[in-house]
């Protein structure tokens, strides 16, 4: 009977460690799901700023070609004269 009784008192306390580590597993599940969001909203963020940056840069692209055609015309003209 006090083998039974102690074998009881084993499983108690593996139960209550395990319960104890699956509580830990959890808060760190949690804390990792947090942290996997977090970085999903910030590259989704960059994304969204390197597409801005980069239809900053074709729109400068095209100012430039444009100047480019005017100087063209202008030097064009002064030739002519």
């Amino acid at each position: 009977m006090a083998l039974l009784k102690q074998r009881c008192n084993e499983n108690e306390e593996e139960i209550s460690k395990l319960r104890s580590e699956n509580h830990k597993l959890e808060i760190l599940v949690k804390n990792l799901k947090r942290e996997l969001e977090e970085s999903r909203t910030a590259n989704s963020k960059v994304k969204m700023i390197n597409s801005n940056e980069e239809s900053k840069v074709n729109e400068l692209k095209l100012d430039i070609i444009q100047s480019r055609q005017e100087l063209n015309r202008a030097k064009e003209a002064l030739q002519g004269l």
